[in-house]
Formats: structure tokens, C-alpha cells, sequence
């Protein structure tokens, strides 16, 4: 596994472009890999998100291949001072252990799925409130091997979350399917909301499966990759 990371420039034009659309977004992702990468078997595990600054946007990419962002920086990045960068990924997931603390983001599609009288089957939607969206986190933080920490350092009580799941980013946007995906046109409601907090170590294999694979719905649209810092 590896872990990239491109820092975009927002003033410039084809960050615009790609900034203003999770299809754009995905399409240049991809363009990270050779063919021969994004036939892999395993290629569908490639997960990104965007992480914004104050003067800048940082597309973070775990992958099983390593890409090369030379291009999306030519084009959209500061390409004479801030060069992509990628790095092994798989010695930092092998060194999770149980008891380790951590502090995490995690940008995610939060849902949940309703039936209303006379539909024959439910549907999902997204969750809207950040007190709604938190719980959602918080009641999925455990299967993914984590137990989420309140600032005291202890549990925290996953029916009042925004105690200590911090919902930095919340936004729903409507778009249209890329004509590429056969069979599946018309348009894309997506939820999305950034999780940050503190969180101890659990389950380091289902961890480390969450970390690789994604967590929740959307991960062609940046969702579902979490990361860890330590502190």
C-alpha cells in the first residue's frame, strides 16, 4: 500500500475545474495509474480525499500502486516548489497495535436507509444534522477496530457524540453521473461530513482492513479514507 499526496492550488484554473466536480476529481485520481495499475484486481481500492487549508488543497490518495501526480501538479499545483509526494503505507499499518492512541480524520458519506409506506424496497439517504451524521460515526468507529475518546481520554458516549466527535465539515451537493458509467445516468445526491477526534486502537486487523479498503459509501467521490496522526 502507499500513501500520496498532492497539494493543489485553488487560483488555478484546472484546480477550479477539478475542485468543482467529485467526477473531474476521480477521473484525474486515476489518471495517477498506469492502465496497467487501474486493472489491478485490487485497483478499486484506491481512496482519496481532499483536505482544504487556507491557501490550499491537499489531495490525499492511499492506493495498492504508487501513482504519479506529476501531471495534476503540472496543471493545477505549484509545480516549481511543492512536488507530489508518495511513501510506503504498509509499515505504518502493520505498526497499529491495540492500546495505541491516535488522532484521526475521517471525510465520510454518513446514511442510513428508510421505507416509506408503499415503497417495495428502502432507500439511502444521507444523515443532514451534525448531531445525526456524529452518531453515525460514532456507532461505526467500533467496527472498524476504533474506540472513539473524549477529552479526558476516556470513552465517550456514543448517544451524545458531538461531546467529542468534532463534525468540522458538513455539505450536500447535487451533480450528474459521468456518461461513462453504462446504465447509470442521471444525477448524484451526495451527504458528506469530517470527522476528527481522538480514538484508541481496538481491533488493529479490522483497523487496518478499514484504513485500506474505505469506510462507509462514496469512495469514488472522496469518501471513506481514514487517516491517523499521532497526538
Amino acid at each position: 500500500m502507499f500513501i500520496a499526496k498532492a497539494t493543489l492550488n485553488p487560483q488555478r484554473r484546472e484546480a477550479k475545474r477539478l475542485l468543482s466536480s467529485p467526477q473531474r476529481m476521480h477521473a484525474a485520481v486515476l489518471s495517477g495509474f498506469s492502465p496497467g495499475e487501474r486493472g489491478r484486481p485490487d485497483a478499486g481500492r484506491i481512496l482519496w480525499r481532499l483536505d482544504e487549508g487556507q491557501h490550499h488543497v491537499d489531495l490525499l490518495v492511499v492506493s495498492p500502486g504508487m501513482p504519479d501526480f506529476t501531471g495534476l501538479i503540472e496543471d493545477a499545483g505549484w509545480p516549481a516548489t511543492t512536488p507530489a509526494q508518495a511513501k510506503d503505507y504498509s509499515a505504518f499499518l502493520g505498526r497499529l497495535a491495540r492500546g495505541s492512541r491516535w488522532r484521526y480524520r475521517l471525510r465520510a458519506n454518513p446514511v442510513h436507509a428508510i421505507r416509506l409506506d408503499g415503497w417495495t424496497e428502502s432507500k439511502r439517504v444521507g444523515h443532514v444534522s451534525a448531531e445525526a451524521q456524529a452518531k453515525w460515526w460514532a456507532q461505526r468507529a467500533q467496527s472498524v477496530g476504533l474506540l472513539l475518546l473524549d477529552d479526558a481520554g476516556g470513552p465517550g458516549d456514543p448517544d451524545h457524540p458531538l461531546g467529542f466527535v468534532a463534525v468540522t465539515a458538513r455539505h450536500t451537493e447535487s451533480f450528474g453521473r459521468a456518461e461513462s458509467v453504462p446504465g447509470r445516468r442521471g444525477r448524484v445526491s451526495l451527504t458528506t461530513a469530517v470527522f476528527e477526534g481522538g480514538a484508541e486502537v481496538v481491533d488493529p486487523i479490522a483497523l487496518r482492513e478499514a484504513m485500506a479498503n474505505d469506510i462507509g459509501r462514496a469512495r469514488a467521490y472522496g469518501c471513506g479514507l481514514l487517516t491517523l496522526v499521532s497526538g
